[in-house]
């Protein structure tokens, strides 16, 4: 009986935490950005007025890049180099590269094999 008490209390508190974020952020209501902009003096991306989620931040791109990043480092263990561009990892692997919204794009290294969202 004292573990059902113990797992109704852990899914409640789950419950109000995902309440809370969906008001803040899912809800698409505005959020006042604080005095002075985003952090690091961002300003807000178009489309994201009033929201202080900057496309990099995004979980979606977050998802993309590490993705791409897994695709990378398995194309340099089968092939001992790093892929020469995003294009010759597209082809080799028949998967075309994640598409960013409008402003942003992919910045890769193949000296490094590093991959950014710039």
């Amino acid at each position: 009986m004292r573990a059902l008490g113990a797992a109704f209390g852990l899914v409640g508190l789950l419950l109000v935490v995902g309440i809370i974020g969906y008001l803040m952020f899912g809800a698409g209501g505005s959020t006042p950005l604080p005095e002075g902009g985003l952090p690091g003096g961002k300003a807000p991306r178009a489309g994201t007025v009033g929201r202080a989620l900057d496309v990099k931040d995004s979980t979606q791109a977050q998802s993309a890049l590490a993705s791409l990043r897994s695709r990378i480092q398995f194309f340099q263990a089968q092939n001992g180099r790093f892929p020469s561009s995003l294009a010759e990892l597209a082809q080799t692997s028949g998967q075309a590269i994640p598409s960013l919204p409008e402003g942003t794009s992919w910045t890769y290294d193949p000296g490094s094999g590093s991959v950014e969202i710039e």
